[in-house]
């Protein structure tokens, strides 16, 4: 046994023998800290390999949990925890068996994890809100160019000021601005399709003008968006396509039949297209925040959450938007424990979880949620 001492990795891993790991605990729970040990011990795993976090899940330590949460969706490995405060990370075999195959002869399948260069073009759709900045600043100061789009200038000209944006004005309830805005965009690197509507509230409340504004703007939009600069960036053999849903994309609630519709929607599309895509090169991938405060759908809503609710921010997604382009990762989660596990639950016990939410008083907050966003149907 050989006991290092100093701040690890930065310091002492240079003392570790070479060869494959086969077990690190991680007992930290800041999220710098979990994501230094991360990022230095998982290359070096061996296959069934196994990262243990300490102290995922509580209240009192967020930052190893919200890491160790965006860690979650990477085909690359298997996802476990507990209720006593552990998570685990265990690598495939498939990790090793595609690289067996690539070093023996076989044709090695692209890699659609990318880098982002100065030429590098990025477009975020809905960017008038304060998700869709978070994304535009963190992809800017990465140092792509930004093209910008939403339906009001005014609202578009403080972050194309601050991230010299190319402005495009786009309804994507109407089908020829959709139209528009692809051929006014180009040639795109990475699309990060964030626009959305609410489609809050009981069906039966809504017209069928208003039933199809929801579907054009948050399934039919971001499917002609990926279908064209999918094409595009399957023919350069790069690219990178986001897409921003929801935890609601994972979890069915009364009240939001519509949402839920178009998100669970874009889950399976993008599934699917990411298969599509990767023999070219192509990145797909899906974020699915929860609760969001200081910008965006809940927060505008001004709804109180039930006490000891967990929420994210807006930074936050963006941090993922970077980590699904750079890792090309399938899904991850930008929401809190409660509601990461809840998505988790309700795959399996869906009646369960209905009954849960209604207990702790879902049904009264879908329904402010839905008197307050009212007129964006």
């Amino acid at each position: 046994m050989t006991l290092l001492t100093g701040m690890f990795p930065q310091e002492s891993a240079s003392l570790v023998a070479d060869g494959p790991v086969c077990l690190c605990h991680v007992d930290v729970d800041a999220y710098e800290s979990a994501r230094a040990v991360t990022e230095w011990v998982w290359p070096r795993l061996a296959v069934g390999g196994i990262v243990v976090y300490d102290d995922y899940g509580f209240a009192s330590t967020p930052g190893v949990t919200r890491y160790v949460d965006e860690l979650r969706g990477a085909a690359d490995r298997v996802y476990l925890h507990n209720l006593n405060g552990h998570a685990m990370l265990v690598v495939r075999a498939d990790r090793a068996l595609k690289a067996a195959a690539c070093g023996s002869g076989w044709a090695a399948l692209p890699a659609a994890a990318m880098d982002i260069t100065p030429d590098t073009v990025a477009l975020i759709t809905g960017a008038n809100g304060g998700i869709g900045m978070a994304i535009a600043r963190k992809l800017h100061a990465a140092g792509a160019k930004i093209i910008v789009t939403g339906r009001r200038a005014d609202a578009l000209e403080p972050i194309a000021k601050e991230t010299g944006a190319r402005v495009i004005l786009a309804d994507l309830a109407r089908r020829e601005d959709v139209d528009r805005m692809h051929e006014e965009a180009g040639e795109v690197d990475i699309a990060v399709l964030n626009a959305a509507l609410p489609g809050s509230g009981h069906l039966l409340e809504y017209d069928a003008g208003q039933i199809d504004k929801v579907f054009d703007v948050n399934l039919r939009a971001p499917v002609q968006s990926a279908r064209y600069f999918g094409e595009r960036m399957a023919a350069r053999k790069r690219g990178s396509i986001v897409f921003i849903s929801s935890i609601s994309g994972k979890v069915a609630t009364a009240g939001q039949s519509l949402y839920n519709a178009t998100k669970f929607g874009m889950r399976g599309f993008a599934l699917a297209l990411r298969g599509d895509l990767e023999p070219h090169g192509v990145g797909v991938s899906t974020i699915f925040p929860g609760f969001i405060r200081d910008a965006g759908m809940f927060h505008d809503t001004k709804v109180a959450l039930p006490s000891g609710a967990g929420t994210r921010t807006p930074e936050d997604v963006a941090r993922a938007v970077m980590r699904c382009v750079r890792e090309n990762h399938s899904e991850l989660n930008v929401a809190a424990f409660e509601q990461v596990l809840g998505a988790g639950l309700f795959a399996v016990a869906p009646s369960i979880v209905a009954a849960i939410t209604r207990a702790s008083g879902g049904a009264q907050i879908a329904a402010q949620m839905s008197e307050a966003q009212k007129h964006k149907r």
